[in-house]
């Protein structure tokens, strides 16, 4: 198999996850499925982790370095692929914000979590006083 080839089967298979997420969306915006804050946690690992971590490098480290040496006219495709990289990791990060939040919320309402009212007030504490200290 062929690099390009498993770059390919790569963003299939992200696609593949994407459409799925997409599908449970909007099937639990609708009502017709509940939240499986396990599979969806599953989906948004899968969707943040699998690019960053195994894909990207291989574009980023090797496909994009080579096509910028022997491709000089595809540079500001390349930059423009780059910063889309960059704009995806930061809205999987909201998603996976998002999702934690909705299962923390989910764990309190149904009385599973009770946040620990001194842990809070510490954090609290820490985070209003970090402005002053920067």
């Amino acid at each position: 198999m062929k690099a390009i080839d498993i770059i390919h089967s790569e963003h299939r298979a992200l696609a593949a996850v994407l459409q799925a997420l997409r599908f449970l969306l909007d099937e639990i915006g609708a009502g017709r499925l509940t939240p499986d804050p396990e599979l969806l946690g599953h989906m948004i690992e899968y969707i943040t982790q699998v690019p960053d971590k195994l894909h990207h490098p291989k574009e980023d480290d090797v496909l994009f370095r080579i096509l910028r040496e022997h491709v000089p006219e595809a540079c500001s495709l390349i930059d423009k692929l780059q910063a889309d990289h960059v704009e995806g990791a930061r809205h999987t990060g909201q998603l996976e914000a998002a999702l934690a939040l909705r299962f923390l919320l989910d764990e309190i309402g149904a009385g599973r979590l009770t946040p620990d009212p001194e842990l809070l007030g510490h954090m609290i504490e820490y985070i209003t006083q970090v402005p002053d200290k920067l």
